[in-house]
C-alpha cells in the first residue's frame, strides 16, 4: 500500500455554507473528535454558483477565462448549439491531479467535469455526457458500484413534485458512501475525491434551514446517512496525510426567477426563432423515454432556439452571455470590430438593469478576448434563480425554496487566514505536503 503521507483526501460537501457545516460537525461526533483542530474558513466561487465552473477552477488553479469553464455546457457552431463541458474541455492542466506509479490509482468519486482515463478508480456526478455510472468495467460489474445511480431522478424539478425524493436522494448517498469505503479500504490510492450531493439535494427540496427541521419525515433517514457519513470520512482521513473538506457554493432562499434572455430579447438584442411543433413532441417524447429509463441520462439543457440572423447576444448557459460573433459562430452577425462596441452596450445595460438588486455580479474577461466557448460577460444574482431557455411568466409563483450562491467553506489544517477562492485550493493543499 501506498505510505499514509503521500496520500490527499479532498471531501466536498457542495450545498452547505460555514455556519451549516458548524451544525452538521454536531452530528458527525467521530469525525468532530478526530479533526479538532481544523480551521473553518470561508471559499468564494465568485462569480460562480454552480459546481462545474467552479470545479474548474479548483482542479486547474486557474481563472474562467485560463481553464476555458463557465458552466456546465457551452455553445458549439452555434448559440443554438451547447455541448457539455467535460475535463477535456479544459485549456490547462488539472495540477490538483497527482501523478502516480503503476501501483497506484486516483480515486474520484462524483466529482464535476472528472472523466475516467486510465489509472483512476471513477464513479460519475450524472453530469457527463454518458450513461456509463462507474469504470473501470470490473469495478462496476461488481456491488455495491453496480448498484451506484448517481442521478436517481433525473432533474431536481421532478424531484420536488415526488413526495419520495428525499429518501431516494438518501438511498442513492448510502450507496455512494457504500462504494467510497470499499474503494478506500480496497485500493492503492494516492488522491481520494469524494463529493456528497445529499446536502444540495435536500436543500433545494426543504429550504436552507431542513438539518434544523427534525420533524420532518425523513429525519430518521438523514440520522441513518449521517451516522454512516461520519464512519466513513473518518476511514478516508484516517488513510490520508493531507486532507481538505470544502464546499463549492452554499443555498440562500429564492427571492426571484430572472432570465437573462427575456432581458435581451426587451431590448431587442435577441430574437426569438418560432417554435417547430414536431420538433417539440419529438423532444417531450424523448424525455418520458429517459424519465422512464431505469439507468439515468446525461444532464443536458434544451436548446435556446433563438434567431440567430437577428440576435446580437444571448445567454444559452446560466448567467454566461455570448456575443453572436461571426468569427466564433457560424451563424453570427457581428463583425469582430463591433464586438467591443456591443459588449459595452450589454454591460450598461446590465448595470442598470442589476441596480434593483442588493447584491449580484458582472464580470468580464479581463483581456476581451471571449472565444465561442468563453462568454463575454458573466452575471450572478444573490438570492435570484437565473435561467437560460425559460419565460418568467413564473416570476411571482412557484419559487424554488432555494438557490446555489458563491460561498461555501474550507476545513482543513490551513496556514492561511482569511477567504480561500476557488483558484487557491490547489496551490493550498501544495502547502500542506
Amino acid at each position: 500500500m501506498t505510505a499514509k503521507e503521500q496520500r490527499t483526501a479532498i471531501i466536498s460537501l457542495d450545498g452547505l455554507s460555514a455556519g451549516q457545516f458548524k451544525r452538521l460537525l454536531r452530528r458527525l461526533p467521530d469525525l468532530n473528535t478526530l479533526l479538532n483542530d481544523n480551521a473553518l474558513l470561508e471559499f468564494e466561487g465568485s462569480p460562480f454558483a454552480d459546481a462545474q465552473p467552479i470545479w474548474a477552477e479548483i482542479l486547474t488553479g486557474k481563472s474562467w477565462y485560463q481553464n476555458g469553464c463557465s458552466g456546465y455546457a457551452m455553445p458549439g457552431r452555434s448559440l443554438n448549439e451547447l455541448r457539455i463541458f467535460t475535463e477535456a474541455d479544459l485549456r490547462v492542466p488539472t495540477v490538483l491531479i497527482p501523478e502516480i506509479k503503476e501501483d497506484q490509482c486516483n480515486v474520484f468519486i462524483n466529482t464535476p467535469l472528472i472523466e475516467f482515463r486510465p489509472g483512476r478508480k471513477w464513479l460519475s456526478d450524472g453530469s457527463a455526457p454518458s450513461v456509463t455510472a462507474a469504470r473501470p468495467g470490473d469495478l462496476a460489474a461488481a456491488e455495491p458500484f453496480k448498484s451506484y445511480n448517481p442521478r436517481p431522478l433525473i432533474s431536481m424539478g421532478a424531484a420536488m413534485a415526488d413526495p419520495s425524493a428525499a429518501k431516494t436522494f438518501i438511498d442513492s448517498e448510502l450507496t455512494r458512501i457504500e462504494c467510497a469505503s470499499v474503494l478506500c479500504k480496497e485500493t492503492n490510492w494516492k488522491l481520494f475525491a469524494l463529493r456528497v450531493s445529499i446536502f444540495d439535494q435536500l436543500a433545494h427540496l426543504f429550504g436552507t434551514n431542513y438539518l434544523e427541521q427534525n420533524d420532518l419525515i425523513l429525519s430518521a433517514h438523514l440520522a441513518k446517512l449521517l451516522t454512516k457519513l461520519d464512519q466513513i470520512l473518518c476511514q478516508i482521513v484516517a488513510s490520508a496525510s493531507t486532507h481538505l473538506f470544502i464546499s463549492a457554493f452554499a443555498h440562500t432562499p429564492c427571492k426571484e426567477v430572472f432570465s437573462i434572455n427575456d432581458l435581451l430579447a426587451r431590448s431587442n438584442l435577441l430574437t426569438r426563432a418560432e417554435q417547430n411543433t414536431a420538433t417539440n413532441d419529438l423532444r417531450q417524447q424523448a424525455y418520458a423515454l429517459l424519465k422512464g429509463a431505469k439507468s439515468s441520462a446525461p444532464l443536458a439543457s434544451a436548446q435556446s432556439h433563438i434567431n440567430t440572423a437577428q440576435t446580437i447576444c444571448a445567454s444559452p448557459v446560466r448567467g454566461c452571455i455570448y456575443l453572436n460573433a461571426k468569427k466564433f459562430f457560424v451563424d453570427g452577425m457581428i463583425a469582430n470590430e463591433k464586438l467591443k462596441h456591443f459588449e459595452q452596450k450589454v454591460t450598461e445595460l446590465l448595470k442598470t438593469e442589476l441596480s434593483q438588486y442588493a447584491k449580484f455580479t458582472l464580470v468580464s474577461h479581463p483581456a476581451f478576448e471571449s472565444t465561442s466557448t468563453i462568454p463575454s460577460l458573466i452575471v450572478d444574482i444573490d438570492g435570484v434563480e437565473l435561467i437560460d431557455n425559460l419565460s418568467t411568466v413564473r416570476r411571482n409563483c412557484e419559487l424554488p425554496f432555494s438557490v446555489h450562491r458563491s460561498r461555501g467553506f474550507v476545513w482543513s489544517r490551513v496556514r492561511d487566514s482569511g477567504n480561500v477562492k476557488s483558484v487557491q485550493v490547489a496551490s493550498l493543499l501544495e502547502e500542506m505536503h
